[in-house]
């Protein structure tokens, strides 16, 4: 617990909007940090649109990078 919220600086959680809510996949962890600490506010990184009473900031869309795959052999 400590190791992570090391700075104040908790990681975001990841929703996804349905019927005009925002739904947790599976960050039960990171939500109860924020419970614990006592923070009203959770950033949130929303896979679809952002759009809702409780948004409070929106940035510009990203796209992430695809992922690689990078193959290592072993020294002969």
């Amino acid at each position: 617990f400590q190791e992570i919220t090391k700075g104040g600086i908790l990681p975001e959680i990841f929703v996804y909007p349905q019927d005009g809510k925002f739904v947790m996949s599976d960050d039960y962890s990171t939500y109860h940090l924020y419970l614990i600490t006592g923070r009203r506010e959770i950033p949130c990184v929303v896979l679809g649109d952002a759009d809702g009473e409780y948004v409070i900031e929106k940035t510009e869309p990203v796209r992430l990078p695809l992922p690689t795959v990078e193959i290592l052999k072993e020294n002969d």
